[in-house]
């Protein structure tokens, strides 16, 4: 079978061949318009007025708006590539795509505690535990840990020397020790000793640490210890 191109209300064979050529001229044009598509980085151009609109342009277009999904499981089976952006309507929170993960957008606070270090005594010098705190579960992805912790020595007629520290469980070192050096009391007071760090915790380590106290002299009697502890994460 033989397929037949008949111009609409052509009554000549010049009429038909005026517009034909009339379409040909049509598909030149937009052949030769300028496009608008992506950029070596995968952004969007700028659209001139007559430029065509390329599937790369559009494309890079519906990477870059911040799509809606019902719930984090349902956002997890979406895997665009790193840069991309969403929102899950169930808690109206934001991700990014970063590192071949969602996470919450850097800066952002993920989790904060507080602990009470109950009062404890000790008549012996040594090195020992007197708190510990952080979360339970680890993030899957990195954050720095911020502690404040303030613990409270309390004693009779004694001279003590001690220190206390923070200690980072997933770095399994000291990251910050206050000495109280020769402190002495006449009479039963208490003494603040105030510290505050930080310290980064990659994706799935341990998101814990410990507060020592650490009496390297007691002339006599027993010290006791309290305190407050506070924490919280943020993703970078």
């Amino acid at each position: 079978m033989t397929a037949t191109l008949e111009p609409v209300g052509a009554t000549t064979i010049d009429e038909a061949i005026a517009q034909v050529a009339a379409v040909l001229d049509q598909l030149r044009a937009v052949q030769s318009a300028p496009r608008a598509s992506a950029d070596a980085y995968g952004n969007p151009s700028n659209v001139a007025a007559g430029e065509l609109i390329e599937s790369a342009w559009g494309n890079a277009v519906v990477a870059r708006v911040a799509k809606q999904y019902p719930s984090k499981t349902a956002l997890d089976a979406y895997t665009p590539p790193n840069g991309a952006v969403a929102v899950t309507t169930d808690t109206s929170a934001m991700w990014v795509r970063k590192g071949g993960i969602w996470q919450p957008p850097p800066g952002t606070v993920v989790g904060r505690g507080h602990k009470t270090i109950a009062d404890m005594q000790s008549g012996v010098t040594g090195n020992r535990s007197i708190a510990s705190f952080g979360a339970g579960t680890w993030f899957p992805y990195p954050t720095v840990m911020h502690v404040t912790a303030t613990v409270y020595f309390g004693y009779g007629t004694v001279t003590i020397n001690a220190f206390t520290s923070i200690y980072a469980d997933n770095l399994g070192t000291v990251v910050t020790d206050t000495n109280l050096n020769q402190v002495q009391a006449l009479a039963f007071c208490w003494a603040a000793v105030p510290q505050t760090t930080q310290w980064a915790i990659p994706a799935g380590n341990t998101q814990t640490g410990q507060v020592f106290m650490n009496v390297t002299s007691l002339a006599s009697g027993v010290v006791h210890n309290s305190g407050d502890i506070s924490w919280f994460y943020v993703v970078t």
